[in-house]
This record gives structure tokens, sequence and C-alpha cells, in this order.
């Protein structure tokens, strides 16, 4: 809170999934985003980690991690001047995104173009594809790649969508860039 670390045993531990999870099969886990108790608006992640003694499950240890921090740190990307990033978990929930009130939501009930995507985002295995956004006006290009916490088995996910016209741009000055380095040789 504040900058500062806590520490706390926790009471709901025999039925919350930040300590079962990781129990009962022994792997790091991610858990998928959810409000902060005490505002109830601040989204929150808990990374676990299992405690093990001879192979044996003895315990977990989890920070929890509040979500702003990381939208804000992805907020500041541009990608190609006009391009955004977008962060959503393993089930969809978004966790950063240039429309704030977005955060929180369902990505696949935001964009209804990722429905189909959806296996894909849950399994890890990324994905790219263009299409027309009508708050850009223009087609895009999204490019959909893993986002692997640590061991965990629940990879989140990154989208990049860059304007097509910003790609063309590029291309184009490379072209003309070609072309000038070509008649200035002859």
């Amino acid at each position: 809170t504040n900058g500062t670390i806590e520490y706390s045993t926790c009471d709901d531990y025999q039925t919350a999934d930040y300590y079962q999870i990781p129990k009962k099969s022994g792997n790091e886990t991610i858990i998928e985003p959810y409000e902060e108790e005490e505002t109830g608006t601040d989204l929150m992640t808990t990374l676990c980690v299992p405690i093990k003694e001879k192979g044996r499950v003895i315990g977990v240890v989890g920070v929890d991690i509040f979500l702003k921090t990381i939208d804000a740190m992805v907020s500041r990307i541009k990608v190609y001047e006009t391009g955004y990033l977008s962060i959503f978990s393993n089930n969809g929930k978004v966790v950063s995104h240039p429309k704030k009130e977005a955060i929180g939501s369902s990505i696949f009930t935001l964009a209804k173009w990722t429905v189909p995507f959806k296996q894909a985002i849950s399994s890890g295995a990324g994905f790219s594809t263009e299409n027309f956004s009508k708050r850009a006006g223009e087609y895009m290009d999204r490019i959909c790649v893993p986002l692997h916490v640590g061991e965990t088995e629940t990879p989140w996910a990154v989208l990049i969508n860059i304007p097509q016209s910003k790609v063309k741009e590029k291309a184009r000055s490379v072209v003309y860039t070609t072309i000038f380095i070509g008649v200035l040789s002859l």
C-alpha cells in the first residue's frame, strides 16, 4: 500500500484460489485479475509459488500486484506513433487498454473480433489478423503474443494494434530511399 510492502497471513486460505490452486497443482500460479477488497475498484492479481519439501507442497507464498502500475507503464508505449498495446488475462479480462473504462471488462465483449481467437488466447498460442477499427477509422494489423509470467501455466496476452496506414508509410519510406540511392548510384 502506498509503495510499502506489507506482510500478512491469510484467513481464507482453506478455500481461496491463491492458495488452493498452487497447492493442488504444485505449480506457480497467476490468479485471474480481481477487484481489491478495500476499495472495490483497483484491479489486482496474485502471483503464488508453492513451497515444496521432498516433492510435497507444504505451503504457498504469494504476492499481490496492483495492475494499475502495469497499465501506467504499458499506456506510455506507442507503436508507430498511433498504435497501442493492450494486455489481458488468460480468460480475457482486460488489464491494460487505452480506454481506461475497458479495464476489468472482457476483451471478448469489448472487441467482438477477438471471439474467434478465444482458444488461441487461453492456450497461449498467439495470432495475427487485420480488421477495420471503427475507433481508429482504418484497418489495423493486430498481433497477439503470449505473456508468460514466471513458470505459470496460464499465459496472459499482449495485443499490439498498428494502423496499416503507418505500416505502409514506413514501407513507402524504405522504397523511396532505395529508389533515391539507386538513382544516385546510376
